[in-house]
């Protein structure tokens, strides 16, 4: 249904058909790979580890509809619109309320229980997409790429300064650095930039500015 894949690890959610489980593989130092442990596992397409508690996830009428893997850590989205994460948490990119490390399976993440879209997530930091076009972050922000006009790390959600545009139907991120596209076509990012923001400037920005055409 959905793959990622992380700094040094993968994960991909299975059909109902084939179990509606997830799997990950790969480096596991963090937990990242949700097998509720952090033995240093090198997978293959036949070792793949089962996230645990994959139930809490994954039932009859819940699945897993988008994995997005940043460095060290994993997030889900459910159908339902709940976000979960787990691996690193050294700067609150699980989105739990402190930086307790690391987090070797899901845990939902702090607020997100409904209404999320869509989800995306750079090295530290990830960002989910509500059904309202609000775009709202966590984790490491020391380049501003929580977009919420501040350099200050976050270990819970916070919504991104949209005071310049009305709602966002798409996000992506980057290594330090979110992008996001508005329902008039319009890409914003804000940021680290040596150049990625798109501005014709090499200023870091810690709210949403306008790409230059």
């Amino acid at each position: 249904r959905s793959i990622a894949a992380g700094t040094s690890h993968g994960c991909a959610a299975m059909q109902a058909s084939s179990g509606a489980g997830i799997y990950c593989w790969g480096l596991n130092t963090s937990g990242q790979l949700g097998a509720g442990n952090t033995t240093a596992i090198i997978g293959t397409t036949t070792v793949s580890q089962a996230v645990a508690g994959t139930a809490l996830i994954n039932s009859a009428t819940s699945y897993v509809a988008q994995i997005v893997a940043g460095t060290d850590f994993t997030c889900a989205l459910r159908n339902d619109g709940a976000v979960y994460c787990w691996g690193l948490n050294t700067s609150g990119q699980i989105g739990i309320g402190n930086t307790t490390s690391p987090q070797s399976t899901p845990v939902q993440v702090s607020g997100l229980s409904s209404g999320v879209v869509s989800l995306t997530a750079g090295a530290a930091h990830a960002c989910a997409l509500k059904n309202t076009g609000e775009v709202v972050c966590w984790g490491a922000n020391t380049n501003g790429q929580l977009g919420n006009g501040t350099t200050t790390n976050s270990t819970t959600p916070v919504p991104v300064d949209m005071s310049s545009v009305t709602t966002f139907t798409q996000i992506s991120a980057g290594w330090s650095h979110t992008c996001a596209l508005d329902t008039s076509g319009i890409v914003y990012c804000w940021g680290q930039n040596l150049g990625q923001l798109g501005n014709g400037t090499t200023t870091r920005k810690d709210q949403p500015e306008v790409v230059t055409p």
